[in-house]
């Protein structure tokens, strides 16, 4: 027999309902020997989904570390890449808070999907990074930081900004053939904000951290004096 079942979501939500039947079960199944419960619907295809998630997303990772690898010329930086990943599942997880959805299975998938934005914006800065660092090896590594941010910054704010209000009307349909998306423009919304700011200021922190450990000569450079060409240059890697 087939068992189904509606309930009111401003009494309880989905995951509530869930463990409630789930704590239902060690008594039905004493009760009754012989029982087989299975998932069926939606519930099945939730668990199939996140079982799919399990494997697909660490390997969509290993891809992700390997094309940046190849582009950066180097197995440390795409490592630093992935430092903003972290900054998307806090944004989701506040989106959800605050708007008082619960996290569902379309809520991954955002998190998924504003993690390849995140990816793309470091990418963006860590190249910038590398190109004043070459033009100039006797930059200090804090003032390149600085510029690449500083330069990178409207890009990768602009995509957050652009992506957000494209995602509004979405947010605020109440209709039911969107309802079940809900959940993913809450993770990719708040995920790319949340994103942004770890991008322009934790990854160039993690960096400057990464720099100091290698024992790069970043604080001698820092206390002493450069030539005047040095200098001029600096000045002009931070106006461009």
């Amino acid at each position: 027999a087939i068992v189904t079942g509606s309930f009111d979501e401003n009494e309880a939500g989905s995951l509530e309902v869930a463990s409630e039947i789930e704590k239902a079960v060690p008594a039905l199944l004493a009760k009754y020997p012989g029982l087989a419960i299975q998932e069926h619907g939606a519930t099945r295809d939730a668990t199939a989904m996140a079982d799919t998630l399990s494997w697909s997303f660490p390997l969509a990772l290993l891809v992700v570390y390997g094309l940046l690898a190849s582009q950066l010329r180097s197995f440390a930086q795409p490592l630093l890449a992935l430092a903003s990943l972290p900054m998307v599942v806090v944004g989701a997880v506040v989106g959800h808070l605050v708007l008082g959805y619960d996290l569902t299975n379309p809520s991954l998938f955002g998190i998924v999907a504003a993690t390849g934005v995140a990816v793309n914006d470091t990418l963006i800065l860590l190249h910038r990074y590398n190109r004043i660092r070459a033009g100039d090896a006797g930059l200090p590594a804090i003032a390149a930081i600085a510029a690449a941010a500083r330069q990178r910054a409207r890009p990768i704010l602009l995509t957050t900004v652009t992506t957000c209000m494209g995602l509004l009307p979405l947010l605020y349909d109440k209709s039911e053939l969107t309802a079940f998306m809900v959940p993913l423009v809450i993770s990719l919304g708040a995920g790319l904000v949340f994103a942004s700011v770890g991008v322009l200021f934790l990854v160039p922190a993690v960096l400057l951290l990464g720099d100091m450990a290698s024992g790069s000569s970043l604080l001698r450079n820092l206390t002493k004096r450069r030539p005047a060409a040095q200098s001029g240059a600096a000045e002009e890697h931070a106006a461009a």
